[in-house]
C-alpha cells in the first residue's frame, strides 16, 4: 500500500461520514422486523454473527472473502491458537486480566462487527488487534509452562511452541512481505504508485473516479501537490480545450477504459501503461502525452490561397497569433474548425480584425467583409463545440481577436479554446435541475461523477437531483448488427429510429442497471432519443449513464463523438 503519515481531522472525518451512511446491521434488522415479523430480523442478525465468526478464519472463511487472500482475517496457524486462546480465556474469566481479554473482545466484536455490515477485516477493527494476538499466544504460554518440574516435558511444550511460532512466522512472512508485496494494492495506492513514476513536471487528469474515493485527500493533496485534477464531466473534456504546456498523463478510470482507440484518432502519439486487478481486470489505463503534439492539434485548419494559380496551402494554425508579411496582399484565407463554448448563458462576445472578414460562428454571421472591424453582440449557444469559420481577404497585417464576457469578468479566447473539426459531433442535451434547464451538445453519451468529491473550479455541469435528455442521430457508416448497452443509476429510455431500444423504468441508484439489445442498422443516419431520470435520493452522489455499442466486428467502447450529429434527420 502506499502510505502518508500526514493526516487532518476534516478529510478524515468527511470520509468516515460518507462511508458510514447505512452501514448498521440494525438498519436491515428493524427493516425485515417490520416488513416480516421478529424471526426475518433474528434470521439477519443471526447471519451477521456468523459471517462475523467466519471473518476470523475460525471455520472454513475463503466463500467469504473477508481477507485480501480470500479468507479470513488470521492464517492457518493463528486461528486455531486463537480459538483455544478464546476458550481459555472463558474458561478463566474469574482472572482479572485474563477476563478483561474476553471482554475486550466481544465488546469490539460485537460493536465493530456483528452491529456493521461486512466481515470484520476492516480498518473499524483495528482496535481488535491486540487481543487477537495476546489470546493466540495464550496456548503458547501454557505450552511452555507445562510439566511443572519435569524438564522434558517443558522441553517438549517449548519445542512445540516454537514449532507454531515458525509456522505462523512462516506464513505471515509469504503472505504480506512475499504474495502480497507482489500483487496490486488497493486503487489508490496504485493510482500514486502510477503517479509517482512519473516526472515531477507531468501532471495528471483522472476521467472516471468511481474507485478512487480518496483522490482529493491526503495522500494524493500531499504527495502531488498541484499535480492532479479529477474531471467532472468526462464527455466534454476531450479534444482537449485547455492549455497544456507542460507533459500530461490522461488516466482513464474503469467506467472510461474504452476511450483509448478515440484519443488515439486524435492524438496517435502517447506512451500507454495498463494497471490490472488481482483477477486480470484492469484498474485504469494511463496515456501519457508531450504537450508539442497536443499544442499542434489546437488550432483552425488555415487555407491560403493567394490567385495565381499556385496550389493552396493547408495546414492547423492560431487565428489569433499576429501575422505580418506572411501572406501576399490579396491572399484570400480560410480558417475552419471549431470552438468550445464555454456556457448555454448570454454572454457579450467582441470580436475585432484588421483585415476584411466574413466571421460565422454556429451558422451566425458576426461580421461582414464591408462592415465594422470590431463588433459586439449579445449570443447564446449551447455549451460544448460550435462551428466557427473565417473568411478573410488580406491587405495589410492582420490580427484577430475573440473575448467573451460575462457576469462582468471577460476571458479571450485562444488557439487552446479551438479544434480543426468543424463537423457538428454529438447529441443534444437538456438537463433539468429544479426548475432551471441547461443546453449543451454532448459529445459522448458519458455522465459519470461522483458529485460530493468535486469543488470549484472543477463544478459538473449540474447536481442532483436532475433529469437529461439527449436528441440527435446516430450515424452509421458500415451496415450490419450493431451491439448496445446503457448503464444507468436511475430510470431511463432509449428510442432508435423511433422504436425502443431500452426501456427500465425502476432503478436503485447504488446499483446502476444495465441493458443490453441488438440491432441490425443500414448505412445512414437514425434518429434517436435518450431520457434519464436522476432524481431519485440516494445515500450516495454518483450518477452515470452511458450508451456503449459494438459495431460488426468491433470491440464494445463509448459511442464515439463522430458517431452521433446533433440534429436528427427529417422523418
Amino acid at each position: 500500500f502506499y502510505i502518508t503519515d500526514v493526516f487532518t481531522f476534516r478529510h478524515n472525518w468527511d470520509q468516515f461520514t460518507i462511508m458510514a451512511r447505512n452501514r448498521n446491521v440494525l438498519n436491515q434488522v428493524m427493516s425485515a422486523w417490520q416488513a416480516s415479523g421478529w424471526a426475518a430480523g433474528v434470521r439477519v442478525l443471526a447471519r451477521q454473527a456468523g459471517i462475523t465468526w467466519l471473518g476470523f478464519g475460525v471455520l472454513p472463511g475463503a466463500g467469504y472473502a473477508t481477507g485480501y487472500r480470500g479468507g479470513g482475517m488470521l492464517n492457518e496457524v493463528t486461528a486455531p491458537l486463537f480459538v483455544l486462546g478464546l476458550a481459555m480465556a472463558m474458561a478463566w474469566l474469574r482472572r482479572p486480566r485474563v477476563a478483561f481479554l474476553a471482554y475486550w473482545w466481544m465488546v469490539t466484536v460485537i460493536a465493530g462487527g456483528i452491529l456493521t455490515i461486512d466481515p470484520p477485516s476492516v480498518v473499524r477493527m483495528v482496535g481488535i488487534l491486540p487481543v487477537l494476538a495476546i489470546l493466540a499466544a495464550l496456548p503458547l504460554d501454557w505450552l511452555m509452562r507445562s510439566g511443572g518440574v519435569v524438564r522434558s516435558q517443558q522441553a517438549v511444550g517449548i519445542a512445540l511452541a516454537a514449532v507454531l511460532l515458525a509456522g505462523a512466522a512462516w506464513d505471515n512472512w509469504q503472505t504480506y512481505f512475499k504474495i502480497f508485496a507482489a500483487e496490486p494494492a488497493d486503487e489508490n495506492s496504485e493510482l500514486a504508485r502510477y503517479i509517482e513514476t512519473l516526472p515531477t513536471e507531468t501532471n495528471a487528469v483522472l476521467l472516471g473516479s468511481e474507485h478512487f474515493l480518496h483522490f482529493h485527500q491526503e495522500m494524493f493533496l500531499l504527495e502531488f501537490p498541484g499535480r492532479l485534477r479529477d474531471i467532472p464531466d468526462p464527455a466534454h473534456f476531450l479534444p482537449l480545450h485547455e492549455a497544456v504546456e507542460t507533459p500530461l498523463a490522461i488516466v482513464l478510470g474503469p467506467t472510461q477504459l474504452t476511450l483509448v482507440d478515440y484519443i488515439r484518432s486524435l492524438y496517435p502519439d502517447f506512451r500507454l501503461t495498463e494497471v490490472r486487478l488481482r483477477d486480470g481486470q484492469p484498474l485504469f489505463r494511463a496515456l501519457e502525452f508531450d504537450p508539442e503534439p497536443i499544442r499542434r492539434r489546437a488550432g483552425l485548419t488555415r487555407t491560403s490561397d493567394a490567385g495565381d494559380g499556385g496550389a493552396s496551402l493547408v495546414q492547423i494554425a492560431d487565428p489569433f497569433a499576429a501575422e505580418s508579411g506572411a501572406d501576399a496582399p490579396g491572399t484570400h484565407v480560410v480558417w475552419r474548425g471549431g470552438v468550445y463554448w464555454p456556457t448555454d448563458r448570454r454572454v457579450v462576445l467582441t470580436v475585432h480584425t484588421t483585415v476584411p472578414s466574413r466571421i460565422t460562428l454556429a451558422g451566425v454571421v458576426l461580421m461582414q467583409p464591408d462592415g465594422e472591424r470590431t463588433v459586439r453582440r449579445e449570443i447564446q449557444l449551447p455549451r460544448g463545440w460550435q462551428p466557427l469559420s473565417i473568411d478573410e481577404r488580406v491587405d495589410g497585417p492582420r490580427r484577430l481577436s475573440m473575448t467573451v464576457q460575462q457576469d462582468g469578468a471577460a476571458r479571450p479566447l485562444t488557439r487552446w479554446d479551438l479544434r480543426p473539426e468543424s463537423t457538428e459531433e454529438g447529441l443534444r442535451a437538456t438537463y433539468t435541475h429544479a426548475g432551471a434547464v441547461l443546453h449543451a451538445i454532448d459529445p459522448q453519451v458519458d455522465a459519470f461523477a461522483v458529485e460530493d468529491r468535486f469543488q470549484h473550479p472543477n463544478l459538473t455541469m449540474v447536481r442532483m437531483p436532475f433529469s437529461a435528455s439527449w436528441q440527435g442521430a446516430l450515424r452509421i457508416d458500415t451496415g450490419g448488427a450493431y451491439e448496445f448497452e446503457a448503464r444507468g443509476s436511475g430510470p431511463y429510455s432509449v428510442h432508435l429510429d423511433g422504436a425502443i431500444l431500452f426501456e427500465v423504468a425502476s432503478v436503485v441508484p447504488e446499483y446502476p442497471a444495465v441493458s443490453r439489445a441488438r440491432r441490425a442498422l443500414r448505412p445512414g443516419l437514425h434518429p434517436i432519443a435518450i431520457q434519464w431520470d436522476s432524481t431519485k435520493p440516494a445515500h450516495t452522489t454518483r450518477r452515470l449513464f452511458q450508451l456503449y455499442w459494438a459495431p460488426p466486428g468491433g470491440a464494445q467502447e463509448l459511442i464515439p463523438p463522430t458517431n452521433f450529429v446533433p440534429t436528427a434527420p427529417q422523418q
